[in-house]
């Protein structure tokens, strides 16, 4: 996703504010379709400000703090994306298993990892059999280099990936065996197991392919003979 780069002082200049809430959408559409962050998180608030608007305020706030998110303004991304969930706002989420990850991720890109990793818990309580949750954090660790937690968090990920033997989850369990690999110098006793998984259901995939084409095949009717 592109981070807006528009120059707040034009933005503030172009768009004058308005009082009705179809000519706020209008005046959005540009700024949406560019993914200009800048000019959503000057916009968006005006928004909000309307009586209007009311009935839509989860999903401007979740608007606005993935504004302020791509512009690194982490701290009212957070506050942003409470205020959505105190709003009822329950949509989906792109990268994030549930609202209380994203808030937790944006916690720790803000500074201060004791709140984050109290945030993270709070999301691993509301879903504590989703590996998405741990695969989600064991990310989020890693990329502000807290690679020990992110092990750890990834680690618990594969083992209930691998608990619950979801067919349909496989390309969950090999991105959790992907990344806790780099954590990792030669494979351990788990490591193995998620390997081994992974190959048995690819093989089987193999297997189920092969049978089909054989299947259509059989089930082909003869060319006539040519006399």
């Amino acid at each position: 996703m592109r981070v807006g780069v528009a120059d707040p002082s034009a933005v503030r200049a172009s768009v004058p504010c308005v009082d009705d809430l179809g000519a706020m959408e209008q005046a959005l559409d540009l700024p949406r379709e560019r993914d200009d962050c800048v000019a959503r998180a000057h916009l968006i608030p005006q928004a909000l400000a309307l009586p209007a608007a009311e009935p839509f305020r989860g999903e401007y706030l979740d608007e606005l703090a993935y504004a302020y998110k791509q512009l690194g303004r982490f701290d009212e991304a957070v506050d942003a994306m409470r205020k959505a969930l105190d709003a009822g706002w329950d949509g989906e989420l792109d990268d994030h298993p549930s609202a209380r990850a994203l808030v937790a991720d944006l916690l720790l890109r803000a500074g201060p990892a004791e709140e984050s990793e109290r945030a993270w818990r709070g999301a691993e309580l509301e879903r504590p059999r989703d590996p998405r949750v741990h695969r989600a954090a064991g990310n989020a660790y890693a990329n502000v280099g807290l690679h020990e937690q992110a092990f750890q968090w990834r680690t618990r990920g594969l083992e209930l990936a691998l608990e619950l033997a979801d067919p349909d989850e496989g390309e969950l369990l090999w991105l959790l065996a992907e990344e806790r690999a780099t954590g990792l110098g030669e494979p351990d006793q788990l490591q193995q197991r998620a390997e081994e998984t992974i190959w048995e259901a690819d093989r089987e995939d193999r297997e189920r392919a092969e049978r089909f084409l054989r299947g259509r095949h059989a089930a082909e009717p003869a060319a006539p003979q040519q006399r």
